[in-house]
């Protein structure tokens, strides 16, 4: 999984940043508006915390976001994570692809104690459900 998500990151110049001090409708709009300008996706890719979003995409947009976040949206700052791409977005798509290569020659049994979910938050013991 790492590798198939390294030679994602390794294959488009991207990066995530951190928004502070906006609501996720704002940074909806900042992501908009810094795609827009810089002509490259970016998107929100964790809700943090209230006020706190991790946002992901070109590394170009990223920098869009710092250059319009506090001026044009007031957000209270923006902070560039030291990351190697833009994760939790459709940039790490062709990582999907080569994870569902190596599972599909994994023979998953049912577990004795559930699997939780970090998709889902609920539990789950059937193998094809596990797997996907």
């Amino acid at each position: 999984r790492g590798e198939a998500m390294q030679a994602a990151a390794n294959a488009v110049d991207s990066g995530m940043a951190s928004v502070i001090g906006l609501t996720k409708e704002k940074v909806a709009e900042l992501c908009e508006a810094a795609s827009e300008k810089s002509g490259e996706n970016i998107e929100i890719a964790n809700f943090l915390c209230k006020g706190n979003y991790a946002v992901s995409g070109s590394s170009k947009a990223c920098d869009v976001v710092a250059e319009i976040a506090k001026p044009e949206f007031k957000a209270r700052m923006v902070v560039k994570l030291a990351v190697a791409g833009a994760f939790h977005t459709d940039f790490m798509a062709p990582a999907v692809s080569a994870l569902e290569e190596v599972l599909d020659t994994i023979e998953i049994k049912k577990p004795r104690i559930p699997v939780i979910s970090n998709v889902d938050a609920k539990p789950h013991s059937d193998p094809d459900t596990i797997k996907k």
